[in-house]
């Protein structure tokens, strides 16, 4: 498996997920601020995230980005923006990448395209080797999926994503 930077961008949030050959997936959720924070202090917000995570990624083969989607002109509108702001920044550092489907990335971790936030969460738990934890909730709170440990988000709606997204690719990038 290659080394693979995977995005999920919303315009509050951008869930990562760095898949490694040798290593179980690395997962989190980065706020921007929500739709009440300019939107160019968000999309500058993301351009530094995503360069900081380069950086701490290190060896990055290629990198895999969630499609935005048309919902709501209000909401989608704003994801595009901080999307692009991204890949301007992944251009800056010259690193190949894909955009791909929402569904694709369903499909490829929950084996069901059109898989709920739910199942994405359930079945991102194996990959994250708490596939056993009793304490584990899958449930929104705070207008938030997430796998809950008593209070404790262990891992939100935007990192399952981003794995799915990232485990899609995996079979796509060809080493030269």
């Amino acid at each position: 498996m290659p080394h693979i930077l995977a995005l999920d961008i919303s315009s509050t949030h951008i869930g990562w997920c760095y898949l490694h050959p040798e290593l179980k997936p690395l997962a989190k959720s980065i706020p921007l601020g929500d739709s009440k924070v300019d939107i160019a202090d968000r999309c500058l917000k993301a351009r530094q995230e995503v360069r900081m995570l380069i950086a701490a990624c290190g060896n990055i083969d290629a990198v895999a980005v969630e499609q935005w989607v048309w919902r709501f002109p209000n909401t989608t509108i704003p994801q595009v923006l901080v999307q692009g702001a991204v890949l301007a920044e992944l251009r800056s550092h010259e690193l190949a990448y894909c955009v791909l489907k929402p569904s694709e990335g369903k499909k490829a971790l929950a084996d069901d395209g059109g898989a709920d936030k739910e199942l994405m969460l359930r079945c991102a738990a194996e990959h994250f080797e708490l596939d056993f934890d009793p304490l584990l909730e899958f449930t929104c709170r705070r207008g938030m999926w997430a796998a809950w440990r008593g209070n404790v988000c262990v891992y939100d709606e935007h990192a399952a994503d981003a794995l799915g997204i990232g485990l899609a690719a995996a079979g796509r990038v060809v080493l030269a």
